[in-house]
């Protein structure tokens, strides 16, 4: 779907307030429900520093392609909060607009009732994964580690509580809903975000989707601390794919070769089937057996960084989402769906 598409807005436009990181994920969420017919009140980020024309250009016009130049257009404020943050203060400048509704994703801080409370149309919350199931902040590194993807992975629309991800279920977008499983998941992400937030969140705040408890019991907690991934022989060539595009910050995705951890970057092709012979190193890559392959990767080094930078342009840059598949209903326990 693009996001050009005209949407009839049945009534009053809302208002919301999206607290989040601004990058290439949350761009196309927050322009959906612009270009959807209804309204940004504030957009508020915590403690990030936006990208300097001069030092990071390319992260710069990535930005002001995707969303700033469109906040900017409409007279939408960036509220940057100091820290600590005062959440009085904080409630009293978004309370002057008279929100509807409020829509966070990646804030990384707890939204206190103080603030929910300003909502009248309510206070959700995206988290990547199929809640119940890895809840916590790190879910996308954990479900790459326990390659759950095909189980646990696509994104949740939630109510906030005062519990972490713990609030009723309005919709998920499921990754196994998919023909077969998304390649990218950063890709799927910001499909899930945009299309929820403009098909999902209006019908909420209408009163036309119910929100379901989520089922009672114990669930694996996606922590943050998380342990350095060796390869291993028995890893297959998709597994590693999915763990060294989502574990990029040390300790990240190594292999041991001679008695030293060398850290990758990523894929750089294919050489054939297993062969046997020993890993070995030059200067930018590597080459080892995996279970269904013998690839080739990528060292992390500056030239390497540059390069898998130069890679993921292209989702900087855009500016339409596919639409998916949305599950409403109580589905989380027992994998029914109810559309």
């Amino acid at each position: 779907m693009s996001l050009s598409e005209p949407t009839e807005v049945p009534g009053k436009p809302l208002k919301a307030v999206f607290f989040v990181d601004l990058r290439a994920t949350t761009g196309p969420m927050i322009r959906a429900w612009l270009e959807s017919g209804h309204l940004v009140t504030a957009v508020v980020i915590y403690r990030q520093k936006l990208p300097h024309p001069l030092a990071q250009p390319v992260r710069w016009l990535a930005l002001q392609w995707s969303i700033l130049r469109l906040l900017r257009r409409r007279a939408i404020p960036i509220v940057k909060p100091s820290a600590p943050l005062d959440w009085a203060k904080l409630s009293a400048t978004l309370a002057k607009k008279s929100p509807d509704v409020a829509i966070t994703y990646g804030f990384m801080r707890r939204v206190p009732q103080t603030i929910r409370e300003i909502f009248p149309k309510g206070s959700l919350n995206f988290h990547p994964a199929l809640l119940p199931h890895y809840r916590g902040p790190q879910p996308l590194h954990w479900l790459a580690i326990h390659d759950a993807w095909r189980d646990f992975g696509g994104v949740t629309l939630h109510e906030m509580t005062d519990g972490f991800d713990e609030g009723a279920i309005v919709a998920q977008a499921a990754m196994a809903d998919l023909p077969k499983p998304a390649g990218d998941p950063a890709t799927f992400l910001i499909d899930a975000l945009a299309t929820m937030t403009r098909e999902v969140i209006p019908r909420y705040c209408a009163g036309e989707i119910t929100a379901w408890p989520q089922p009672a019991g114990e669930y694996f907690y996606a922590r943050g601390d998380y342990p350095e991934q060796i390869v291993q022989p028995q890893w297959t060539r998709d597994y590693l794919r999915a763990l060294c595009a989502i574990i990029r910050k040390r300790p990240g995705v190594t292999i041991s070769i001679f008695g030293k951890r060398v850290r990758l970057q990523g894929e750089a092709g294919v050489i054939g089937p297993p062969d046997g012979r020993p890993a070995s190193m030059k200067l930018n890559s590597v080459e080892f057996d995996l279970a269904d392959c013998r690839v080739r990767y990528r060292r992390r080094t500056p030239f390497n960084r540059v390069i898998n930078f130069i890679d993921g342009l292209p989702r900087r840059f855009r500016r339409s989402y596919r639409k998916l598949p949305i599950r409403l209903g109580p589905f989380a326990s027992t994998g029914a769906k109810a559309d």
